[in-house]
């Protein structure tokens, strides 16, 4: 009864998934990272870069930013402790090639930052947490199911894939929440141009955070059922903001092992390499998270037996891009990290096909 008065309040319901997103994310900062005896620090070596550039853009020297988090790394990171200062410079990194083109979590981090040092990068990856989790929650009052939702957010944020990623000083964070939003919007679809609108600046600041156009893909695949205007334009905007990337080294990391030889050969090295990561994605989830490989697989079912449905259709099609990403990437044991932006869709499908509940929803 009491869990039924909670979820049927609007302002009671996301009350408690607040507390429990905090819940989450202080147990996370207080045990630095420390979860299961695994060693999933705040401070990824990918967050150097991020880092540094907002502290740049706060007007410090290259120089001087780059000492700080070398010193901060020694204390603070459990992976990559000694961080070589001049290896962080624009002119001398060369991710900065593909780092260029995302900064949108580096720039909201700026007052964060300011006031709080670099415990201060943490902030967006947390309100972005907190906010994937409200987006659940309002898929679940969408379809006056609140109490599947509860069950869901309690299961996500007792998955320590989802919380080894969701919160450290990286992108993934922001990006999984802008997905999270795009998919809502999915939920929501309607033909107007307010629609599309909001629709395209998420694209575009998805652009602006990490590689977007394996989550577009499947939008505009979806959305080409219900309007092929939107979707075409989508469409032609995801592809000329992924365009600038080929000039990157984004083309040399892909297939990086399997660019070699004649052409049979460069396709056996990549069915190789991608069975490989695969492999490893889904063992690891087997070992380590039997929560999330729960909601995978059973989403996944869910899915094929209600292939009717647009929910299903969209989780199929992101799950499968973004598995693509993986394979692409070709770097085995990332813990199931480029799928994360799934999760939203996961919800919505498991959401759409649960029984109703009673008298929910005020």
């Amino acid at each position: 009864m009491v869990i039924e008065k909670l979820a049927s309040n609007r302002f009671y319901s996301y009350a408690l998934v607040l507390i429990i997103g905090l819940i989450t994310l202080l147990t996370k900062f207080y045990l630095n990272g420390i979860m299961y005896g695994l060693d999933f620090s705040l401070f990824h070596p990918d967050g150097t870069l991020y880092t540094f550039r907002t502290l740049t853009w706060l007007g410090n020297s290259q120089e001087d930013s780059s000492r700080l988090i070398a010193y901060w790394y020694t204390t603070h990171a459990g992976k990559m402790t000694n961080v070589v200062p001049e290896s962080l410079y624009f002119d001398a990194n060369p991710n900065w090639e593909l780092y260029k083109y995302r900064v949108l979590y580096s720039f909201l981090s700026i007052p964060f930052v300011f006031f709080f040092g670099i415990n201060g990068m943490l902030f967006v990856p947390a309100i972005s947490y907190i906010g994937l989790l409200f987006v659940i929650l309002a898929i679940g009052r969408h379809y006056r199911k609140p109490h599947i939702a509860f069950i869901l957010i309690f299961l996500i944020s007792i998955s320590i894939t989802i919380t080894r990623w969701m919160f450290i000083n990286t992108t993934d964070s922001l990006f999984v929440f802008l997905a999270s939003l795009s998919t809502y919007l999915l939920v929501k679809w309607n033909p107007g141009r307010k629609w599309f609108f909001v629709q395209l600046l998420l694209l575009v600041a998805m652009s602006s955070t990490r590689v977007s156009i394996f989550h577009w893909i499947p939008i505009c695949l979806v959305l080409f059922l219900k309007n092929r205007k939107q979707a075409m334009l989508l469409g032609l905007f995801s592809v000329s903001l992924f365009a600038p990337l080929l000039r990157s080294n984004i083309v040399g990391t892909i297939g990086a092992s399997s660019n070699q030889g004649s052409l049979f050969h460069q396709a056996q090295s990549f069915f190789r390499d991608a069975v490989k990561v695969l492999v490893v994605e889904f063992g690891q989830l087997l070992i380590l998270d039997r929560v999330l490989l729960f909601l995978v697989v059973l989403t996944f079912v869910a899915s094929i037996i209600h292939l009717k449905n647009d929910s299903s259709k969209y989780f199929l099609a992101l799950l499968f891009s973004t598995l693509l990403m993986s394979i692409l990437n070709g770097t085995a044991g990332v813990n199931f990290r480029f799928e994360l932006p799934i999760l939203a869709s996961l919800t919505w499908v498991l959401i759409e096909i649960a029984p109703p509940g009673r008298r929910f929803i005020r």
